[in-house]
This record gives structure tokens, sequence and C-alpha cells, in this order.
């Protein structure tokens, strides 16, 4: 999600010494080396190699279901041009509740671009709503007797587009790099993958237009509220995080599900 997603920038930020960040050739960073073994990026706790794995191979599933990238080569980037940006891994131990209410222990990995902000400016916000947004949409909720959902989005940057007018190619994380002058030495984005300045905007301009496309109509006034346009509804977004108020009866009619975007109800 978004706040893994923000917690992740951090610690590729944080990770990389100034020399290595100031190791540029044109808008190509030095990329930093990784593991074996490989640690939690928070805890700094070693982690079991096999759950790693296991959570590399769910994090390279998600980037191929996505249709995150095409495989490219540095031949391609010398004739197109455009931005060349490392990455790496981010890795954290989590605990993820089952069915039978049993926990197990995870490891969530993410590939995280290592784009550097090097003083120019670009638009890369990620909307969030006011307090009197969440306090409007709670009061209306409570006075009208109206059910209240949270959910989240899965892999939320993943569902949005890059800019046509973007060509960014990606230096695969370690585990996944080719040998030179072979197909898939570089990835070409397709997708806002996570550690990309655009990607917050690219995703919040990406999740308006599915609400928009269920009859929800965005406010003038408070940009990440919208009503629905028949039932009344109000949904209200935070990134990636969604909170739905609406009349009971329409719970199925007008609920989050249908933004055909896998979303995580959390209650």
């Amino acid at each position: 999600d978004l706040d893994d997603a923000e917690e992740a920038a951090d610690i590729v930020e944080a990770s990389l010494p100034p020399d290595v960040l100031m190791a540029l050739y044109g808008d190509v960073a030095a990329i930093n080396s990784q593991g074996p073994p490989w640690f939690d990026d928070v805890t700094k706790e070693k982690l079991d190699e096999k759950m790693v794995e296991e959570g590399m191979e769910g994090e390279r599933s998600n980037l191929r279901d996505f249709g995150v990238f095409v495989p490219s080569t540095w031949a391609e980037h010398k004739q197109k041009g455009g931005r060349v940006i490392p990455s790496r891994w981010v890795l954290r131990k989590k605990t993820k509740k089952q069915d039978d209410d049993l926990t197990k222990i995870l490891v969530k990995a993410r590939v995280v671009v290592q784009e550097v902000n090097k003083g120019s400016w670009r638009d890369a916000f990620a909307g969030t709503p006011s307090l009197i947004a969440l306090r409007l949409l709670l009061w209306q909720a409570d006075r009208a007797g109206w059910v209240v959902e949270l959910g989240d989005i899965t892999a939320a940057f993943l569902h949005a587009d890059i800019g046509k007018d973007m060509l960014v190619f990606v230096i695969p994380p370690c585990t996944d790099q080719k040998p030179s002058g072979e197909l898939g030495e570089l990835w070409k984005l397709r997708k806002a993958l996570y550690g990309l300045r655009e990607a917050p905007r690219l995703f919040n301009e990406c999740l308006a237009q599915r609400v928009g496309s269920m009859g929800f109509r965005r406010s003038r006034v408070e940009p990440q509220i919208y009503q629905h346009e028949v039932s009344k509804a109000l949904m209200l977004i935070h990134a990636d995080d969604i909170i739905l108020a609406m009349p009971p009866q329409l719970r199925e009619a007008v609920s989050y599900t249908h933004l055909t975007l896998p979303t995580k109800r959390i209650v």
C-alpha cells in the first residue's frame, strides 16, 4: 500500500551513502549491493532466505500480472533516450492473520526504484483529504444511519500507467540483472513503480478515473471526497485507503469492490 511505499522510499534514500548518491553518470545513479544474507530494512533483523525468496517471487508475479515493464536493453536507451533509474529490494518481516485466526510470519518484498531528487521540480503529490472531510463523512453516516466500510487497494501504484510522454528505464535489482547486451538488462516501465517520483500523482489520477466510472462525482471544495450521483453515498480517499459511507440497502450496489482494483476490506 502507499504507507509501505512512502516508508520504502525513506528507507531507500537513507540506505544510500552520500558518495553513492553522488556517483552519477548522466541520469544513471549507482546502485548499492544487497544480500544474501538479507535483512529487514527497518529492524535490521536477519531474514530467512526461503521466506525472502517467497516474498520476492510474489512481487515478481505482481510485476508480471500488472505488466509493469517490458524487457529492454542499454542499446534501446541509447537510441531513444529517457531516464535510467536503479532499483533495489525493500524487505519487511510481517505477520498476517489467516482465516483460522492463526498468524503467519512472512517477508513482504517490494521492488523500489531509487530516483533521487536532484533539485528539479516535479509534480509528485499524493492527494490527502482534510480532517473536516473525514468528520463530514462520519457525521453524515451517523445522522442518516448509514453503514461505513474501510478498505485499501492492493499493490496500489502498479495499477497506474505512466504518462505517454514519459520514457523511463530501470536497472533491475541485483537478483534479477541480466548479462550485458541481453534483453532484460534494463526494464522499460509501463506502470508507476514504487519510488518513481511521479507515482503518487499517477495513482491518484488513476483512482479518480475509476471512482468516476462508478458514478461518483468529485467535490470541487474537497477533491478527495466523492458523492455518488444516485445514492448520495460518500467516498473519502486517503492515498490508497478508502472510507465508504452509504445506505445499508445499497451496500452491494455501491461497494468499493466495484472499483475493479483489488481491494482489501478492513472493516
